[in-house]
């Protein structure tokens, strides 16, 4: 969603110039540049885009019908006898009374004919399946313009996802720092005699747990890349090779980029408006936001389709007339015979309507329950959006909620490094703040992916 977003945190860097092709990855990406590539390169859009293409060709097909149609006949024929016999009774004056000659026909012959026939009145049909056309021309519009706003929605969710474990891991290895600093103090005091080695193994099993968490951390990572790319459409995504470590490497080259948090900046400063944008500068009203929406036009259109195919239905039952021209050519009779023709059509369905009366009605009860069901799912789909802005609004309040945490916990590990070097506590007290503070990292770190998400999904929510 190409949104400005003004944040302290997980900023995006300037788009490069030129995207590198999508089978060569191997660059650090922004989220409009994983957007745009993803719209180039999803399967799921491409399908999309030719059910579009159908559409068009299907409305080409329609208007078709206002044309004439043509049609060629030829046959050519022989038989073992005559196919046409008769007795030619001759005059008195030439023969006795009751003299005939017989005279036999047609033993072979050829006949070609052209006919163009230019529909008049079809009972509306022609007109109403254009009309159906169009209908389904703007349907395959709207159905693309969601498949659209689900490769936005889904690369957002990948992207912040990647982000979030990234952090993580950064944070991860800040923890890793501090209790490298805490072990060896502990060490001296332990060789001093200060403390006892138990506190020394409490650190350890401390950096054991960060190094399992790390693990973790560092496998979602690769799989989420993998996933991302494979929705962008990097056709290499499943190259790769066997590390050392035994993982099977197949993202080498490929990262997302955006800004660190800087956690000592929010520790003494917090966040403000000026650094990541609140709710409320997004904010479109439901009515308003419910007719950008895509599914509303949709359910339009469906309301539009089942007018449409009510008036098919009674068209099929109306009388049809059409007007029409020929040439015909035949040998039949040993001569070479052609002529021309004008001719005039009329058909009326007159026992149709036994079964049509009833084919009309059901028609019309569809078309009721067309906008029965626009009237109920437009009611939803404000519904929805009434949802995503509350959940946009609750993400906010989280990440303002995790940025006071982390003031919180930063402060309280500060004084319990001071303490514990003062004595005055023990070393699982220091250990518990640190545990705290990473947990209000990780914290702040999940409210504020989840908070550019949610911006995403508002924004897609009210047809923006």
């Amino acid at each position: 969603m190409e949104t400005s977003y003004h944040k302290i945190f997980f900023s995006l860097a300037a788009v490069c110039a030129l995207l590198i092709p999508a089978s060569a990855i191997s660059q650090t990406m922004t989220i409009e540049q994983c957007e745009k590539m993803a719209l180039e390169n999803n399967y799921k859009l491409k399908n999309s885009l030719l059910d579009k293409k159908i559409a068009v060709e299907l409305k080409k097909e329609a208007f078709t019908n206002y044309f004439p149609v043509v049609k060629g006949d030829a046959a050519s024929f022989g038989a073992n006898g005559a196919m046409a016999k008769t007795d030619i009774a001759l005059p008195e004056q030439l023969a006795g009374a009751g003299t005939t000659i017989p005279l036999d026909m047609m033993y072979n012959g050829n006949m070609l004919s052209v006919t163009a026939t230019q529909p008049i009145f079809a009972g509306g049909r022609i007109k109403n399946w254009n009309k159906l056309a169009k209908v389904g021309e703007r349907t395959g519009e709207y159905k693309y313009r969601m498949s659209v706003n689900y490769i936005y929605e889904t690369t957002e969710k990948y992207f912040w996802q990647l982000a979030s474990l990234e952090e993580k891991l950064k944070t991860i290895s800040t923890i890793e720092k501090q209790l490298s600093s805490i072990h060896g103090d502990v060490a001296i005091a332990v060789n001093a005699g200060i403390t006892t080695r138990n506190d020394l193994l409490k650190v350890e099993l401390q950096q054991q747990d960060i190094s399992s968490i790390r693990f973790s951390l560092e496998d979602g990572i690769d799989i989420t890349k993998l996933a991302l790319r494979q929705f962008m459409g990097d056709s290499t995504a499943f190259s790769g090779s066997v590390t050392s470590s035994g993982n099977f490497d197949m993202n080498a080259g490929f990262d997302i980029t955006y800004a660190s948090a800087n956690f000592d900046y929010i520790a003494q400063s917090g966040i403000n408006d000026s650094q990541v944008s609140p709710p409320r500068s997004y904010y479109l009203d439901p009515d308003d936001a419910l007719h950008r929406r895509t599914e509303f036009h949709l359910l339009d259109e469906k309301v539009k389709a089942a007018e449409l195919q009510k008036r098919l239905e009674i068209g099929k039952y109306m009388p049809s007339m059409g007007i029409g021209a020929g040439y015909v050519y035949h040998d039949i009779l040993n001569m070479n015979t052609n002529f021309g023709m004008v001719f005039a059509t009329l058909s009326v369905p007159v026992s149709g309507w036994w079964g049509g009366s009833h084919s009309i009605k059901a028609s019309r009860m569809k078309l009721k329950q067309a906008h029965n069901y626009r009237t109920d799912n437009s009611q939803l789909l404000k519904v929805d959006i009434i949802q995503k802005w509350n959940k946009l609004n609750e993400a906010y309040k989280q990440l303002m909620l995790g940025a006071e945490s982390i003031k919180s916990s930063a402060e309280n590990l500060r004084m319990n490094r001071n303490f514990y070097k003062a004595g005055t506590i023990s070393i699982s007290d220091l250990l518990d703040a640190q545990t705290i503070y990473r947990r209000s990292c990780n914290k702040y770190t999940d409210a504020y992916a989840d908070y550019m998400l949610r911006i995403c999904q508002y924004m897609i929510a009210t047809g923006r």
